[in-house]
């Protein structure tokens, strides 16, 4: 990492230690969706199944991922940043010593209770056996989500990020190959598609394992994993819950939305069963609505794993003016990335429906699953750009040791979300479904008005740690208050080639004109 650094131009750099984040974390969003693909096409009522499954796997299994995938990263690229490699070795040491731990404590957990945690994310009687089942496959393989998860931040806080893309793919493209044989060749329907989940991520598991062992530079030592350091691991949990906080919050959103939400469709409809049915297919359409909302955000939130461990790197080493602008370049990459995934999803929402049902499906009235479903599709992705901004300034944040901003920002939509489902659900008289879906793209410009106000601040304190370190120039003030960071040519110059002595970097600002 230090030879990328201080080696590569920095805008490029951050590209090339994004990208495979991107890709690896799209291709992730892809698994679970090539699951309810399937599935989707096995049976309506097996699509609700996973559809109340899912959110409870993200809660209860992922989120452990991801508090250990971005707290231990960001850590190790901040002690190598420093060039502490004995610190680096402890929090490797610490982190595989965890994943050793909830690999043993989440099965034990889960699979007593699966019955009475599907039914709490809305299952109802028809659905509630496959639904449990299926969580019980994916407790017992948290071993493997685990390795592929928390382990896959490992080699990009080393520079490694292509070997953290490769594991993502490999584990992506075996799941494509195994769903279909499990779930349609051996007739197991969900279940199949629990154990194709469970196989495609160990295999590329014991190749991280053996990457760790014999490629990294920060070596594994017996010691450390033998005697974990217990601050070390609060440390890297306490900085892997702003991304956690995500990640639990999308799975609440289905807990809230199949509970609460859903249970709406039932109205005036007097038969029991016809309104079971109802209330399972607006749970199945949901779940395809988010799943696609989540292809479209996971662009930002794999490169967040990029951005985070670089970005920490540079500000472990006070080099503050690289920190600045990285932020301004993410800000513009990824909000125009989601906006133009977001109006792809909008215009083809009918198709993206079309694709998750089978037309002889005798659980669901077909036509009313891809008309509906396509209209909650539109509406949700209608402002994922405002809450793609959101999420880098988080990171920004994070990777700074700010947790408390960071994870407000990352779950203040949500917060506004939950807040205003149930309140109209439970408050108001005559709502209907088809209303609640408005409250996502509401929740996304309430919340971005505030993380706006609130970066903008830390921008100018960003600016005033340059100006203290000597990072910064006479015209500085060129970068205004906008998301488009403009450089004056001294800082265009200093950030893409990085050769210049400083002391010929203030003497040639203070001769320079500013481009505005």
């Amino acid at each position: 990492m230090e030879k990328q650094v201080a080696s590569k131009p920095l805008i490029p750099l951050v590209w090339h230690i994004a990208t495979p984040g991107i890709i690896s974390t799209i291709i992730g969003a892809l698994y679970s969706s090539i699951d309810s693909l399937y599935i989707g096409r096995y049976s309506g009522n097996s699509l609700a199944a996973i559809g109340v499954a899912f959110p409870a796997e993200q809660l209860i299994i992922w989120n452990v991922g991801v508090i250990l995938n971005f707290g231990c990263g960001t850590l190790i690229s901040r002690a190598l940043g420093k060039k502490n490699i004995s610190e680096a070795e402890k929090y490797l040491g610490s982190v595989i010593f965890s994943w050793i731990v909830i690999s043993i404590l989440v099965p034990l957990l889960v699979i007593p209770f699966a019955l009475p945690i599907v039914r709490a994310f809305g299952a109802d009687t028809t659905i509630e056996d496959e639904a449990a089942s299926y969580l019980k496959i994916i407790a017992v393989g948290t071993y493997a989500y685990t390795m592929t998860a928390s382990g896959n931040n490992l080699p990009r806080s080393e520079g490694s990020a292509l070997c953290a893309m490769v594991i993502s793919i490999v584990s992506a493209i075996l799941n494509i190959i195994i769903d279909p044989i499990l779930i349609f060749g051996f007739d197991m329907g969900l279940k199949g598609a629990a154990y194709s989940t469970v196989i495609a991520q160990t295999i590329p598991g014991i190749y991280l394992m053996y990457w760790l062992i014999s490629k990294s530079s920060v070596r594994l030592t017996l010691s450390n994993l033998l005697k974990p350091n217990i601050a070390k691991i609060l440390e890297i949990i306490l900085l892997g819950l702003g991304p956690c906080v995500i990640m639990a919050s999308n799975a609440l959103t289905g807990l809230i939305v199949n509970a609460v939400v859903c249970p709406l469709a039932k109205n005036g409809i007097d038969d029991p069963v016809e309104a079971e049915k109802a209330m399972n297919m607006y749970i199945a359409m949901f779940s395809v609505a988010i799943k696609m909302c989540g292809i479209t955000i996971f662009t930002t939130v794999g490169y967040m794993q990029g951005f985070l461990t670089l970005q920490g790197y540079v500000n472990g080493a006070k080099e503050y003016h690289k920190a600045y602008i990285m932020k301004r370049f993410s800000q513009i990459l990824c909000g125009s990335i989601t906006l133009v995934s977001s109006l792809f999803v909008i215009g083809f929402s009918r198709s993206v429906m079309t694709a998750f049902v089978h037309r002889d499906d005798p659980d669901i009235d077909v036509d009313q699953f891809i008309e509906t479903g396509s209209s909650i599709l539109r509406i949700v992705c209608s402002f994922l750009t405002l809450y793609s901004l959101s999420l880098i300034c988080a990171t920004d944040f994070q990777s700074d040791g700010q947790l408390i901003p960071a994870a407000l920002f990352a779950m203040g939509k949500y917060v506004i979300l939950y807040t205003m489902l149930c309140v109209f659900a439970w408050g108001v008289d005559g709502v209907t479904i088809d209303f609640m879906w408005w409250m996502f793209p509401l929740s996304d410009i309430v919340s971005f008005i505030g993380v706006a106000i609130t970066s903008e601040i830390r921008d100018c304190n960003v600016l005033s740690r340059m100006k203290k370190s000597h990072q910064t120039f006479k015209d500085i003030e060129v970068f205004g208050s906008s998301c488009c960071a403009r450089l004056t040519d001294v800082e265009e110059e200093i950030v893409l080639s990085e050769s210049c002595p400083m002391e010929i970097i203030q003497e040639r600002s203070r001769n320079s004109t500013p481009r505005v």
